[in-house]
């Protein structure tokens, strides 16, 4: 009952901290999440293992199954969920990391603006990706 009890807070505090730059709030039911916009209409089902990100005003990232992946507000995948790990770089842009190789995605065009890479790795600040080469 008590972790009933905090997730609702935790929601009132992240409607009332968040809905005036977003018209989407987080759901969570059967302990999964899901969105739904300011009117209450289920956008996406909740079917997402962790509390979604929303990005913008139509990207949700978030997990399923143990896999990471990107939905529209049409609960499209931008990005299918079957990677390790995604960051968000912009607003067309994600890091992506599937076994152990890490590529840049364009959501927007589908397609690897950089393919996924097994000896290099990614640091992110604001818009810039570098690559550095691992240690062997």
């Amino acid at each position: 009952m008590r972790t009933n009890f905090v997730t609702i807070i935790l929601i009132v505090c992240y409607h009332l901290c968040y809905t005036q730059q977003n018209t989407y709030l987080p759901i969570k039911k059967n302990g999964k999440w899901g969105i739904i916009d300011t009117n209450a209409s289920l956008i996406i089902p909740p079917i997402l293992n962790s509390f979604p990100k929303i990005c913008g005003s139509q990207i949700f990232l978030s997990d399923k199954e143990g896999k990471w992946g990107i939905l529209n507000n049409e609960n499209q995948e931008l990005i299918s969920f079957e990677y390790k790990y995604i960051d968000l770089i912009n607003d067309s842009l994600a890091i992506v990391i599937k076994n152990k190789g890490c590529g840049v995605y364009n959501f927007i065009t589908n397609e690897f603006v950089i393919d996924l890479i097994k000896d290099d790795i990614f640091i992110v600040t604001g818009n810039l990706v570098k690559l550095v080469e691992r240690n062997k």
